[in-house]
């Protein structure tokens, strides 16, 4: 038995396995010395994909931040796995081999298509929120005067205000020192 090309498809004693898409000649030579050949021309075929199913429905990510779609692909045995991704709105989210960039506050339908002549496509939705910031205060007090916030300040690059004004009444609180107990 022989393959005029193994990088299609191979046999051995008799059984053909499909290596890749094409065609291929397989040889069956009598073992008797009686001169007998046969062969058979096999095409293999693609396994196209059917089916491009995520993890989750819809995706939430924050300006600056990232998410992988998790994307499975059916049946398990296509042969092409790989999927072109895309969005709708690349000033609000980009993707790239699937995980998707918050750029800014909105929704974008993410596309993920299969690359094989199936024409399978499967989207989900990605909502992009403002990026949140931590507000960190100083939770020490030694005593002494009464202490109020009245305004804070946020330190962040190209905001327009960069202001909060709190408004609260002056409160005085007890002072408790647990550090001996």
């Amino acid at each position: 038995w022989t393959s005029s090309d193994e990088t299609v498809a191979t046999v051995i004693n008799g059984v053909v396995k499909g290596i890749a898409v094409g065609k291929a000649t397989i040889t069956a030579t009598a073992k008797d010395g009686s001169g007998v050949v046969c062969q058979a021309e096999i095409s293999v075929s693609e396994t196209l994909v059917e089916g491009i199913t995520f993890d989750k429905a819809q995706y939430e990510v924050e300006e600056g931040t990232t998410v992988e779609i998790l994307a499975t692909i059916t049946p398990d045995n296509a042969s092409t796995k790989t999927l072109k991704w895309t969005s709708s709105d690349e000033a609000v989210a980009t993707v790239v081999d699937g995980v998707v960039k918050g750029i800014s506050a909105g929704k974008a339908t993410i596309t993920a298509a299969a690359m094989d002549a199936s024409g399978v496509v499967a989207q989900t939705e990605v909502v992009v929120s403002k990026a949140l910031y931590p507000i960190n205060f100083d939770k020490s007090y030694t005593g002494g005067s009464d202490r109020a916030v009245t305004q804070i300040v946020f330190a962040t690059e190209g905001a327009d205000n960069q202001t909060i004004n709190v408004a609260s009444e002056l409160r005085k609180y007890r002072y408790l020192d647990l550090s001996n107990q």
